[in-house]
């Protein structure tokens, strides 16, 4: 049951198209409220749900056989959501990527996350896909999550945005099927 409609399973489905603007809201609302004091704020300020909505209705309608998007729908309305696909680095054998994965600052630690992680390993491995890997920002909360989920923090990067660089963190998990 999700915090806010206490009667109202989650549910875990593909996203649609026309998730696009709650898929939006979720990415801009999470990003406000886990990333505040880490990036700046001019980058967050300047993140929109207008400024999301074409990318994310681009991305709905892009999906295929090698990248999908799952939601999290609670009561109707999208509560998180799950995008994932081949991993672009070229670090993994026949590696999968989970590009992000959002919850609602209300909702997280109710087990949305998990099962969003959960659903989407099954659809990788179902995919063809042997590994996974999620990068995370090292000051985002959600490290500790990626750790209790099984994920080894292995690797390193440096994200840039609004003009300054900071550090990632590279979880994976070298056999998503155990």
């Amino acid at each position: 049951m999700c915090r806010t409609m206490e009667t109202s399973p989650i549910i875990i489905r593909p996203a649609l198209e026309e998730d696009a603007a709650g898929i939006a809201r979720v990415h801009v609302l999470t990003w406000h409220s886990q990333y505040r004091g880490i990036l700046p704020d001019s980058v967050l300020d300047a993140m929109t749900i207008e400024s999301r909505l074409p990318g994310w209705r681009q991305r709905l309608g892009a999906q295929d056989a090698q990248n999908f998007i799952l939601a999290a729908e609670c009561g109707g309305e999208i509560r998180g959501f799950c995008s994932a696909g081949t991993e672009r680095s070229g670090e993994l054998d026949q590696g999968a990527e989970v590009y992000g994965l959002y919850v609602l600052a209300a909702d997280q630690g109710q087990g949305i996350g998990r099962e969003l992680l959960s659903h989407a390993a099954v659809e990788l491995i179902h995919r063809g896909y042997a590994s996974l890997l999620i990068w995370a920002l090292r000051a985002n909360p959600a490290c500790g999550f990626y750790q209790r989920m099984g994920g080894d923090p292995r690797l390193e990067k440096w994200f840039e945005i609004g003009g300054e660089s900071f550090p990632e963190t590279g979880f994976v998990w070298p056999d998503i099927a155990q």
